[in-house]
């Protein structure tokens, strides 16, 4: 069996370009942030941990001197 379809109309003016943008570069920040809200989160899910004590970089100093450990 054929069928006929009739073509359809379709009009996109100036403004759908820009709605567009806007939609995508809203859901980017929104994923983002979330992932920065969430961070400690994710980082559980996946088992990842800081470096342990001493492998990283050196302890912090004061401005008088003394290291922060104390």
């Amino acid at each position: 069996m054929m069928t006929w379809h009739e073509p359809g109309l379709l009009y996109l003016d100036p403004a759908t370009g820009s709605m567009a943008l806007q939609i995508a570069v809203g859901g980017l920040l929104a994923a983002m942030a979330a992932v920065r809200i969430y961070w400690g989160k994710l980082r559980s899910v996946f088992g990842w941990r800081d470096k342990a004590p001493g492998s990283g970089s050196p302890a912090r100093v004061s401005e008088r001197g003394h290291s922060a450990a104390h």
